[in-house]
């Protein structure tokens, strides 16, 4: 893959994510608190384009190679798609001018699984747990949510989306959210979306980030 090809196809994939309504700008809760992405045996932190993994909203940083995860003893999960760790390399050529070598950097690229798209692993000592905060259920919110007779099946995650494909709002737990408020903002925010499915109010959905069908449907959310 040529470096022109890399650089689009980590394009691409940001893109996605933010189609999929995953801003990293937009998180109110927390996990083990933030961390970035690193290599899960080495425990070298990724820097540069490849924070871009941080915003698939996984609660563990560390990923792994296939050579990582097999010397572990584990497995990927079924289904798991690994994500791109780009760095650069310095080769050695020779310059066809004058016949001296030098030393070029060259982007090169690997894949890595994320702890959480694996089996087997051993869970690792260095982080704290994820924090809990003593958030409690707000009655008037609770109330409103029931008033929505077609509301889709609700799932905890790690991040907050609705899944048009499934008919699904997926949420963290109350309990990762800073406060109860933050917690129903963002799940009346993806309820919103919901209505817009094309067995409810039917609105143009799906558009690209950043175009006006994208730029409209947030609106509307918010």
């Amino acid at each position: 893959m040529k470096t022109n090809e890399i650089y689009q196809a980590v394009t691409d994939r940001i893109i996605t994510l933010l189609e999929q309504g995953v801003a990293p700008w937009r998180k109110s809760w927390s996990s083990v608190g933030f961390h970035a992405p690193r290599n899960g045996v080495t425990k070298r932190e990724y820097s540069g384009v490849n924070l871009y993994l941080s915003f698939y909203g996984y609660t563990s940083p560390d990923f792994f190679s296939f050579k990582q995860i097999k010397e572990a003893g584990a497995r990927i999960k079924k289904g798991e798609q690994g994500k791109m760790i780009l760095f650069w390399r310095r080769i050695t050529i020779t310059d066809p001018a004058s016949g001296e070598e030098k030393e070029i950097p060259m982007l090169r690229y690997y894949t890595a699984w994320n702890r959480e798209q694996c089996e087997g692993l051993p869970e690792p000592t260095d982080l704290p747990p994820a924090p809990k905060n003593p958030n409690e259920q707000i009655k008037a919110c609770e109330e409103l949510l029931a008033e929505y007779k077609d509301m889709p099946r609700v799932t905890n995650g790690t991040q907050a989306l609705y899944r048009p494909s499934t008919d699904e709002i997926q949420i963290p737990p109350l309990a990762t959210f800073d406060c109860s408020e933050e917690y129903y903002s963002a799940l009346f925010h993806e309820g919103i979306h919901s209505t817009g499915s094309a067995g409810r109010l039917n609105r143009k959905q799906g558009g690209r980030f950043g175009d006006a069908a994208y730029a409209l449907e947030e609106l509307v959310a918010e």
